[in-house]
């Protein structure tokens, strides 16, 4: 049992890209988000560093109860 749920563990965390859980093209890369162009993993990209529009800093697109107004 225990050797069949480490197999299935390190399965998992090579398909995931590793132990971070940060792909390389993770919507939190600098590079990437707010360069204006939607990239893998991102909602949206308005390329500006206004927080309070309807794209976020992070790249994901504003909602209710994403504590911000």
């Amino acid at each position: 049992m225990t050797r069949s749920f480490l197999l299935l563990a390190g399965l998992l965390l090579v398909a995931c890209g590793g132990s971070d859980g940060v792909s390389p093209n993770d919507s939190n890369r600098p590079d990437l988000c707010g360069n204006g162009v939607i990239d893998d993993g991102e909602s949206c990209d308005d390329g500006n560093s206004d927080d309070q529009d309807a794209c976020r800093n992070n790249c994901a697109a504003a909602r209710c109860g994403d504590g911000v107004t």
